[in-house]
């Protein structure tokens, strides 16, 4: 246990003091948005802007998610490695990568929105309801990053981006719920991305956590709980299929 916490503390930091450039790439993104939240509110009026701040943040927290599962998939995997599961549990090795990424995915998420209240009057976010969720969606990653890291891909590159246009196109991004028939809209909302994203975007522009919120959670906390039965039901067989997966 010791070993596993100095490891996460050591890696955290050191991703902190000397990022590699591929665990830049979703900052790139994230810093891209600054300028078109500024442009955005210069130009437009204030219903567009929250428009726009709605679907950015959906797309930010999709690179978010995403960039979780590819970056450590990259890092565990790579070529050279040695996996010491014995000593450095794997959930360890994912953590450093999934703490990072979060750092830098809330920092981008309060600067947006206090970029916007210098336009907006009265603009903020719950603080409480952005903690909640963000900790609901490294929840929900670990179990997939695991899986990611463990099934020998082909093609890598093409199935990576085939994952994030489908991650796109299935939370409120392209669209807004309400736009969608009430069957369409249902069936998305059992989506466990679809949830957080969401919940995410519109805690973003003041509605936040509520107890109407409560027959959503423990919806999205049934899928946790069957996601990891299924996890930890394979862990011990997808542990050792990590040192066969090599990156393309």
């Amino acid at each position: 246990m010791n070993r596993d916490l100095s490891y996460v503390l050591k890696k955290t930091t050191d991703n902190l003091l000397h990022s590699e450039i591929k665990s830049l790439y979703p900052l790139f993104v994230y810093a891209f948005g600054i300028l078109i939240i500024l442009v955005s509110n210069v130009i437009f009026d204030t219903n567009t802007s929250l428009i726009i701040l709605f679907k950015l943040i959906g797309f930010i927290t999709c690179v978010w998610l995403f960039s979780i599962v590819v970056l450590n998939r990259y890092i565990i995997s790579r070529k050279g490695t040695i996996l010491k599961v014995h000593y450095v549990s794997i959930f360890s090795r994912m953590l450093p990568t999934l703490l990072y990424q979060t750092i830098n995915y809330m920092l981008f998420v309060v600067l947006y929105v206090a970029i916007t209240a210098l336009f907006i009057d009265n603009f903020y976010i719950g603080t409480f309801t952005m903690l909640y969720y963000m900790l609901l969606g490294m929840i929900l990653i670990i179990p997939f990053t695991l899986f990611y890291i463990a099934v020998n891909l082909n093609r890598v590159n093409v199935i990576n981006t085939v994952v994030f246009i489908l991650l796109v196109a299935t939370v409120p991004i392209l669209y807004f719920p309400q736009q969608l028939p009430s069957m369409v809209s249902s069936i998305l909302s059992l989506n466990p991305f679809y949830y957080i994203v969401y919940s995410i975007q519109l805690n973003t522009l003041g509605n936040h956590w509520n107890i109407n919120r409560i027959p959503s959670d423990i919806l999205f906390f049934s899928q946790m709980a069957l996601i990891y039965l299924w996890m930890f039901s394979f862990y011990k067989r997808m542990k050792y299929n990590i040192y066969f997966v090599q990156p393309k």
